[in-house]
């Protein structure tokens, strides 16, 4: 932990930028609020790129089709699973990919 200006106590890795308080809304003029509102939804998004591409850099994904050989089931079983399966990841609006890693937990609390 570090001081930070205020003296608050600021954990490591803290930003050094940071967003105003959510109360600075109110000093806004309501024609400023669609520009916010556009900004924050472009935060948005970018921040969702970021840890997307972190999750799949720092994590083994394979594909459905290589889920389905790990598992021993049917491509099509993977996909009408995937929402229920805890290594499914979804890293686009209509990508699936599946953690290597998970998939193997899973089958050593499965399989005797």
């Amino acid at each position: 932990m570090t001081r930070g200006p205020s003296h608050d106590v600021v954990p490591k890795g803290t930003p050094a930028w940071s967003l105003p308080a959510p109360d600075a809304v109110d000093a806004l003029r309501p024609d400023q609020l669609p520009v916010v509102v556009a900004h924050l939804a472009a935060l948005e998004l970018r921040i969702a790129a970021r840890l997307a591409d972190e999750l799949s850099t720092s994590e083994d994904l394979v594909t459905a089709a290589e889920a389905a050989r790990l598992l021993g089931m049917s491509l099509d079983w993977v996909y009408r699973n995937a929402k229920d399966l805890p290594f499914t990841r979804r890293v686009g609006p209509r990508t699936l990919k599946f953690s290597n890693a998970g998939i193997r937990r899973y089958l050593a609390t499965r399989r005797p």
